[in-house]
């Protein structure tokens, strides 16, 4: 009686697929990522990471478009693993198709993992960052000309590094050649952070220095309707961001590189002719 060996090795990737790099960190505001190999089968023994970073006051909103992996209990062969930040949600076979998750924070987690044999079609998801509206905190601004509202002194404002502010806003009566949504004095009574309109156009203000937005906004944008309104911004690389209407518009302002927002001022919302409602966020 003979007795073969025999020895099974792993498949090689698929053909056509060159590059199985897979660990990434994603921060733009909307996009698409696929298993190694998609459409094609995906390669044996991999390990995929994808982490989905989107500024604060955001959520992450992600989309299974296509779904196909080895199917099994317990998905012990090949597995995604979706972290929304408080759970693990696992996946395998079809499951996962046309489904779409939320992230509880500002940062989700997809893993992959094949095994040593079975290959399938394997995934492909879009993502994008939805702005949060926070419900506490809120103010009601008079639709008075030139009337503002100030935070609360029970509102005590950190010196910031960055920040993220949402409302929402509409315009009162027509537009005006200035018109600013928020001012934020120091303890100098130095506009320390603004955002508005003037004769030269869309301006924030970040420690006395203006920085031109009227490539991402315009006060023109404004109507008579109620809309969220959020402006993201960030020290470290002077990234200014904008979430209206439904579109996220972001550039950078080199002159508010390294500059801080002083804590300790005075908050003021609204200015000519706008009616807002303020959730703070930093």
């Amino acid at each position: 009686m003979k007795v073969h060996e025999c020895i099974i090795l792993p498949s090689p990737p698929a053909l056509g697929c060159s590059s199985t790099n897979c660990i990434a960190t994603l921060t733009d505001a909307q996009g698409e990522f696929t298993s190694p190999c998609y459409p094609d089968k995906y390669p044996n023994l991999q390990t995929c990471k994808w982490t989905l970073q989107a500024p604060a006051g955001f959520i992450i909103q992600l989309s299974f478009l296509d779904f196909d992996l080895e199917e099994a209990p317990g998905c012990i062969y090949d597995w995604v693993v979706v972290n929304t930040g408080n759970a693990d949600v696992k996946f395998c076979g079809p499951t996962a198709n046309g489904l779409t998750l939320n992230s509880t924070g500002n940062v989700m987690e997809l893993s992959f993992v094949s095994d040593f044999s079975v290959q399938k079609r394997g995934f492909s998801v879009s993502f994008r960052h939805v702005a949060v509206a926070l419900r506490n905190q809120k103010v009601t601004i008079s639709n008075g000309h030139g009337q503002v509202t100030e935070v609360a002194n029970s509102v005590s404002i950190p010196t910031l590094s960055q920040l993220t502010l949402c409302f929402e806003v509409e315009r009162i009566g027509s537009q005006k050649q200035k018109e600013w949504l928020f001012t934020y004095h120091d303890r100098s009574n130095n506009v320390a952070l603004s955002l508005g309109a003037d004769q030269t156009g869309m301006n924030l203000i970040i420690d006395l220095l203006p920085c031109s937005i009227d490539s991402i906004l315009s006060s023109a944008d404004f109507s008579n309707a109620m809309k969220p309104f959020c402006v993201l911004w960030t020290s470290s690389n002077g990234r200014l961001a904008v979430y209206f209407d439904g579109n996220y518009r972001a550039k950078t302002c080199s002159t508010s590189t390294g500059h801080l927002v002083p804590g300790g001022g005075v908050f003021r919302l609204g200015g000519m002719l706008f009616l807002g409602l303020l959730p703070l966020s930093g």
